[in-house]
């Protein structure tokens, strides 16, 4: 199973839309995705505590909010997860894609997971060089971003990155405004830490 994982990760780098094939083709039941996304969740809560500790305190008042609440910041990060992948299948099924949502919300997950894996190795970089560290975590960024393009274009049969890329763009710009509105909802940018 490790070796399997190990596989995948390298794979998810090297050759992004064969892995998305593999990931899409052989995607688990909902409910293992779901427990998957748990995991994932819970880990980079930990993480995010881990980095809190080591790190400056962020001028950010919402990131200070989640990050002294962590059941906070877990259900914050699993719905912006259940968004993106919603966000994934919808958007795809709308421009004429052949994914299905539970193909859209296990690719989503593993591509949580391997930016999970790349926060923890860049953990002792961190410790060591701060400055590099932060050039290191903005490049994962865009190599996310990259990630998920190519994911996105491979599970809905799409040829053109660009296209996939400009929709991404404004997919993420409308999650980013419903995102926002829930939190609005759950009050949490009036929330004191």
């Amino acid at each position: 199973m490790l070796e399997h994982l190990r596989a995948l990760l390298r794979l998810t780098l090297a050759e992004p839309r064969r892995a998305a094939a593999i990931l899409a083709a052989n995607t688990p039941a909902l409910h293992r995705s779901g427990e998957f996304a748990v995991i994932v969740v819970a880990l980079g809560v930990i993480l995010s505590w881990i980095l809190a500790q080591l790190l400056p305190d962020p001028d950010l008042p919402l990131v200070q909010v989640l990050l002294a609440n962590p059941l906070l910041l877990a259900i914050v990060q699993m719905m912006l997860l259940v968004l993106t992948a919603i966000a994934v299948f919808a958007v795809g099924q709308f421009f004429g894609g052949r994914g299905e949502f539970e193909q859209a919300f296990a690719i989503t997950v593993w591509l949580q997971f391997f930016m999970l894996v790349l926060q923890v190795a860049l953990l002792p970089v961190a410790l060591i060089a701060m400055p590099l560290a932060n050039l290191l975590n903005s490049l994962t960024y865009f190599l996310f971003f990259w990630l998920f393009v190519n994911f996105v274009a491979e599970l809905h049969g799409f040829v053109s990155l660009w296209r996939v890329f400009a929709g991404t763009l404004a997919a993420g710009f409308a999650i980013s405004f419903v995102f926002l509105f829930l939190l609005a909802i759950l009050g949490v940018g009036a929330m004191e830490v």
